[in-house]
């Protein structure tokens, strides 16, 4: 999960900055190569949320399942008290 959240990161900051790179050599004009970056952000960003999102999922599952476990040892008396 940890490669994957990076990547999708990666992904992002390097079209961050494409798009100001973009918007730096048009001098602030809007051409159809700032579209295209910007469409390219757009589509980075959503991949970023989908993927946060999982990782989200995936912790939450986590830890209902440790909780669980913990409980479970708790009552069968693992743990003294």
């Amino acid at each position: 999960m940890d490669n994957i959240m990076n990547n999708a990161y990666q992904k992002i900051v390097g079209a961050v900055a494409n798009t100001l790179d973009a918007k730096e050599t048009s001098g602030g004009q809007v051409t159809g190569a700032i579209d295209s970056v910007v469409e390219n952000l757009k589509q980075r960003w959503e991949l970023f949320r989908f993927t946060c999102d999982q990782a989200h999922e995936f912790l939450s599952l986590e830890d209902k399942t440790s909780t669980k476990k913990l409980s479970l040892e708790e009552s069968e008396g693992c743990f003294p008290q």
